[in-house]
């Protein structure tokens, strides 16, 4: 698949190390911001929810001597930080793929 830049740049196709992905036009940006922004907003308060079930089911966990409670709390927190991991991405995509880079090695 031999594609020329100028082609590609009309077509409104970008190339990341050989593959193509779509950028949005300006018609397109202010409904994207939304979405990101709803999506952002969303995946936050899945981590606050999960950290609040997480501590209570710990504290319940401790109090009727259960190993199950307390052993799904600790499945609770790969969650948490599956989520966590996802919430920073996000935040360096907005800041630009320098920042991602970064953020990737850091978390690698």
């Amino acid at each position: 698949m031999d594609i020329s830049a100028s082609a590609s740049v009309a077509a409104g196709n970008k190339f990341c190390k050989g593959a193509a992905y779509y950028f949005s036009d300006s018609s397109n940006s202010s409904k994207d911001a939304k979405e990101r922004s709803t999506s952002m907003r969303k995946l936050i308060i899945t981590v606050i929810l999960c950290i609040i079930f997480m501590m209570v089911e710990v504290v319940g966990g401790i109090k009727a001597n259960s190993l199950a409670i307390l052993t799904d709390a600790a499945h609770l927190l790969s969650d948490v930080a599956a989520f966590a991991i996802t919430v920073i991405l996000f935040l360096g995509c907005w800041m630009g793929s320098n920042t991602t880079a970064v953020i990737w090695v850091l978390l690698d």
